[in-house]
C-alpha cells in the first residue's frame, strides 16, 4: 500500500508541475501578445503528453508564433 501511495503522490506532483508550466506559458504568451485558440490547444495538448520538454517546446513555438493550427 505504501508503494501505491508514493506512486500516486508522484503522479499528483507531476500533474501539478505540468499545470504550473502551462500557467507560466500562458502568462508569457499574453505578455508577448500571442494568444489564440490554436496556441491554447497546443498548450493543453502538452498537459496530456506529461513531459516538461513537450510543454516547454510548445510554449516556445507559440512565443515565436510558429503555430499554424
Amino acid at each position: 500500500m505504501q508503494t501505491r501511495g508514493s506512486a500516486k503522490e508522484r503522479v499528483i506532483t507531476q500533474i501539478a508541475h505540468n499545470i504550473l508550466q502551462i500557467a507560466q506559458g500562458q502568462f508569457a504568451m499574453i505578455e508577448h501578445g500571442v494568444d489564440s485558440p490554436c496556441h491554447r490547444k497546443h498548450i493543453v495538448t502538452g498537459i496530456f503528453r506529461k513531459t516538461r520538454n513537450c510543454v516547454s517546446s510548445l510554449r516556445e513555438a507559440c512565443l515565436w508564433n510558429t503555430c499554424h493550427g
